[in-house]
């Protein structure tokens, strides 16, 4: 009976041992080319160097895909459990199948039109493009820029840093909350819940649908750049400063009307109410005194 037990034991690490040599590593240099498919030797981790590409198409599996200097991986298909690593001057496009963790370093690109990705972070001076698919757990750092046109985001949403985020399209299902220096541009799309700036950041607003509202904390500073605005029981006006808490609403330039709550209002903070064309024309005026008076 000890020996059955033994010799299975002895077969189960075999196994494991030829599935794991079976499922090696590999690295792209040069020009060089790999379709990951149905019928692909099974591989852990794929490392890419120089102008090398991989292709990820259905039925298609890896682990984990790290990307450096111009080399590409394009997936529109299978399933990529660890993610991608992207470095350098790499891109990612994503338009199809699962992938895990997407980290983007150094001037790296993402393109994410389509696809199902768990969690996203962006370093350095990367860009990552939102225009399809599904994104959860994004996180912006350093002077990264995130740019959403359409898809979906799952879960928070942090800037962080020197970041940029800029939202025209699309909806983030959670909180969209900007910290330290970052900035958030919101001209398009909906946010399902709370818009908050948070230490010294910066958050401009000129479109868009907010659901919940707007949380303003410490010394950070939101822009509504719009017109006809209307302020609710709460609020005030000093100059173009929004004082106190309350229902703010009016009309984008584009004649669609809008409202938000403001739940928070530091006094540190400063919402300003900014109704752009008409500055836009005092400006203008105001440049022509200077040119009658010059002449």
């Amino acid at each position: 009976m000890k020996a059955k037990i033994i010799g299975a034991m002895v077969a189960v690490v075999l196994a494991e041992w030829i599935a794991g040599t079976a499922r090696a590593d590999f690295t792209l240099t040069g020009n060089q080319q790999l379709t990951v498919d149905t019928d692909s030797t099974p591989s852990s981790s794929g490392y890419l160097h120089d102008f090398s590409r991989v292709y990820l198409v259905t039925g298609g599996q890896l682990y984990t895909l790290y990307t450096y200097d111009n080399s590409a991986v394009d997936i529109s298909g299978g399933l990529l459990n660890g993610g991608v690593y992207a470095e350098g001057s790499s891109t990612a496009t994503i338009s199809g199948g699962i992938v895990g963790d997407l980290h983007t370093y150094d001037n790296s690109t993402l393109e994410i039109s389509g696809g199902d990705v768990s969690d996203l972070h962006t370093y350095g001076n990367s860009t990552a493009n939102i225009s399809g698919g599904t994104a959860a757990w994004p996180y912006a750092y350093d002077n990264s820029t995130v740019n959403v046109s359409g898809g979906l985001v799952n879960r928070h949403f942090f800037a962080y840093n020197n970041s940029t985020v800029n939202v025209s399209g699309g909806r983030l299902t959670n909180h969209l909350r900007a910290y330290n220096n970052s900035i958030v541009n919101i001209s398009g799309g909906q946010v399902d819940d709370w818009v908050s700036a948070e230490d010294s950041s910066t958050m401009n607003i000129s479109g868009g649908l907010l659901n919940r509202g707007l949380f303003a904390y410490e010394t950070s500073t939101v822009t509504f750049h719009a017109q006809d605005f209307v302020l609710g029981t709460g609020l005030s006006l000093d100059g173009d400063r929004v004082l106190g808490t309350g229902i703010l609403s009016g009309k984008w330039f584009d004649g669609t009307p809008w409202t938000v709550t403001i739940g928070q209002n530091d006094p540190g903070a400063t919402i300003l109410a900014i109704p752009e064309p008409a500055t836009l024309s005092l400006l203008a005026l105001c440049g022509l005194e200077v040119f009658r008076r010059r002449r």
